[in-house]
């Protein structure tokens, strides 16, 4: 469990093996397979469409809290790397629209 600490902390895990056993797991959780199946999907898919469709799910996620505005669930966010690429890319395409009006 220490490595899994590490892992969730972004330390670098003492076990390297455990940072794929948490992808499984959250592939399996995520698309209501068993772990094996995961593991076996993501074997077999080199254009890694599983761990993008992944990472497409979370980023909605976060962009829904985002667009909620509700502070307490946005705390549950707050060091979240997905949460501050949602925030990075709402004001560089607020800032941009803004730009393009001025321009107009």
């Amino acid at each position: 469990m220490r490595s899994f600490h590490q892992l969730l902390i972004d330390d670098e895990p003492d076990d390297p093996d455990v940072a794929r056993l948490w992808l499984v797991t959250q592939v399996a959780k995520e698309f209501n397979v068993l772990p094996t199946v995961a593991a076996a999907d993501m074997d077999s898919d080199p254009q890694r469409m599983t761990l993008a469709a992944l990472m497409l799910l979370r980023y909605a996620a976060a962009k829904e809290a985002f667009d909620r505005d509700d502070e307490k669930e946005l705390k549950l966010w707050r060091r979240s790397k997905m949460m501050q690429a949602v925030t990075k890319n709402a004001f560089d395409i607020h800032k941009a629209k803004m730009a393009a009006r001025g321009k107009a």
